[in-house]
C-alpha cells in the first residue's frame, strides 16, 4: 500500500505498454485467501484512484493532473518491481520443490544403499561364523585324529618294548 499525497492505492498495472513482462493475476505461489484478498483490495484501492481521476480530472488543476500523474508512474513502477518478484518467485518454487524431491530421493537412495551394506555385512558375519564352526569341527577331527595315532603309536611302542625285553631276558 502507497500514499501519495491524498489518495491511498495498492499496485497495479493498469498500463503496460512497453513492459516486457505480462503481470500475473495472482502470485504463482501464494495461498488462494490471501490472492483473493490481495486482488479485492487492489481492485478498491484502484478504483478509488480511477474516481479520483474522474473528479479532478475537470479541474484544470496542472498540479492535481501532475500529482495523479506522478502517483500512477510511481505505482507501475512498484507494480512492475512485484510483478518481477511474482515471476521470479514462480521459477524459484519449482526449483525449491525440484530440490526437496532430489533430497527425498537421495535420502532414499541413501537409506536403500546402507540397508544393502548392513545386509551383506550380516551375510559376511554369518558366513564368517559358519566358517570358523567348520574350522573348529575339522580341528576338533584333526585332534582326535592325531590323539587316536598317538595311543596307536604308544602302544605299538609299549608291544615293541615288551617284544624286545622278552627277548633279551
Amino acid at each position: 500500500m502507497y500514499s501519495c499525497g491524498i489518495i491511498v492505492v495498492f499496485t497495479d498495472r493498469s498500463s503496460s505498454a512497453g513492459a516486457k513482462l505480462t503481470p500475473p493475476e495472482t502470485s504463482l505461489i501464494g495461498i488462494y485467501a490471501s490472492n483473493k484478498s490481495a486482488r479485492v483490495g487492489k481492485c478498491m484501492i484502484r478504483k478509488e484512484f480511477e474516481e479520483a481521476k474522474v473528479q479532478y480530472a475537470p479541474y484544470n488543476d496542472k498540479r492535481m493532473r501532475m500529482l495523479l500523474t506522478l502517483c500512477e508512474k510511481y505505482f507501475d513502477r512498484s507494480a512492475e518491481v512485484e510483478d518481477r518478484r511474482e515471476y521470479r518467485e514462480g521459477p524459484l518454487a519449482a526449483e525449491r520443490a525440484k530440490r526437496k524431491e532430489w533430497r527425498q530421493k537421495t535420502r532414499e537412495e541413501a537409506a536403500a544403499a546402507i540397508m544393502g551394506i548392513n545386509d551383506q555385512m550380516r551375510r559376511e558375519t554369518a558366513a564368517t561364523v559358519e566358517e570358523r564352526l567348520q574350522y573348529e569341527e575339522r580341528f576338533e577331527r584333526d585332534c582326535n585324529e592325531v590323539r587316536q595315532r598317538h595311543q596307536d603309536l604308544m602302544m605299538m611302542l609299549s608291544v615293541m618294548q615288551r617284544q624286545d625285553s622278552d627277548k633279551h631276558c
